[in-house]
C-alpha cells in the first residue's frame, strides 16, 4: 500500500459527528423552535430595533424640514438685497 493511498480513503463519520452537524447547519428556511424566554427576548429586540429607526426617520426629517426653512430664508434675503 502506498503511504500517499492511506491518507486518502474516507473516513466514515461518526455518530456524533452526524448528530452535531444536524443540529448546528440548519436548512434555509427551517423552522426553529424557540422557548418563550427566547422568542420574547427576539420580540424586545425588533420592538427597539423598530423604535430606533422611528427616531432615526423622525431626525432626518426634522434636519431636512430645517434645512429647507435655512435655504429658503436665504432664497428670500438674496432676493430682498438684489431688490434694493
Amino acid at each position: 500500500m502506498n503511504p500517499n493511498e492511506s491518507s486518502q480513503i474516507a473516513r466514515d463519520p461518526s455518530e456524533e459527528e452526524i448528530e452535531l452537524q444536524e443540529t448546528t447547519s440548519p436548512q434555509r428556511n427551517e423552522v426553529i423552535p424557540l422557548n418563550s424566554d427566547a422568542s420574547n427576548a427576539i420580540v424586545q429586540c425588533l420592538l427597539i430595533a423598530a423604535r430606533r429607526g422611528r427616531q432615526i426617520r423622525l431626525a432626518r426629517a426634522a434636519q431636512l424640514e430645517s434645512q429647507q426653512s435655512e435655504l429658503e430664508a436665504a432664497r428670500e434675503e438674496t432676493s430682498l438685497s438684489s431688490d434694493m
